[in-house]
C-alpha cells in the first residue's frame, strides 16, 4: 500500500539548467541519464507540469543557468517553463576550478540584458511571476521587494548607456 501525505508548502522547483538537450545531455549528464532516461527532460517536464497544476499559480519553479547555451536557447527554454506555467529563474553561470566547465566563459552583460529583458516580456506575456523574495535576489530576473514595484523592472537603453553598455549590441 502507498500513502500519499497531503501537505501544503509555498512553493517546490526542479531545475532543467540548461535547455538545448544536446548540451544538458553533456553538462548535466547525471541527470540526463538517471532521472530523465537519456531522454531531455522528459521526466523533469511531468514533475514540473504536475506540480504547476497541483500548486498553483507561481507555486512552481525550474532555474535555467545562463551562460552555458545560446541566449536564443535560454530564451525558448524560458517560454517552455512559462507555458506550463512554471516560474522560469535565471541563474548566472561561474566557472569553478577544478570541474570540467572552469574554463567556459561567463556571459557577457549583453547576454544577461538580453536574457532578462525577454524574461520579464515573457512572464508579463504569460502572466507568471518572476520569484520569489527571499531567493530571487540572487538571480537574473528578480523582483523589486520595496513594495513600490510588483513587476521585474523594464532595463531601458538609457538605463544601459549609464552602465557603459551599448544598446545596440543587445
Amino acid at each position: 500500500m502507498i500513502l500519499f501525505l497531503e501537505f501544503e508548502t509555498d512553493q517546490i522547483g526542479y531545475d532543467i539548467e540548461v535547455f538545448d538537450p544536446e548540451l544538458y545531455a553533456k553538462i548535466c549528464p547525471g541527470k540526463n541519464e538517471e532521472v530523465d532516461r537519456k531522454v531531455p527532460h522528459q521526466h523533469f517536464n511531468r514533475m514540473l507540469k504536475y506540480a504547476a497544476r497541483r500548486g498553483g499559480p507561481n507555486k512552481t519553479y525550474s532555474i535555467i543557468v545562463t551562460g552555458l547555451e545560446s541566449k536564443e536557447s535560454t530564451v525558448a527554454g524560458v517560454e517552455h517553463l512559462c507555458q506550463m506555467g512554471v516560474v522560469p529563474r535565471l541563474g548566472i553561470f561561474r566557472p569553478i576550478p577544478g570541474t570540467h566547465l572552469e574554463k567556459h566563459p561567463v556571459a557577457s552583460p549583453e547576454y544577461l540584458v538580453y536574457c532578462y529583458r525577454k524574461l520579464r516580456e515573457l512572464t508579463m506575456k504569460y502572466g507568471v511571476d518572476s520569484g520569489c523574495p527571499g531567493c530571487g535576489r540572487t538571480f537574473v530576473g528578480t523582483k523589486e521587494y520595496d513594495g513600490v514595484n510588483p513587476i521585474m523592472p523594464e532595463i531601458t537603453d538609457e538605463d544601459l548607456e549609464i552602465a557603459g553598455i551599448d544598446p545596440s549590441k543587445i
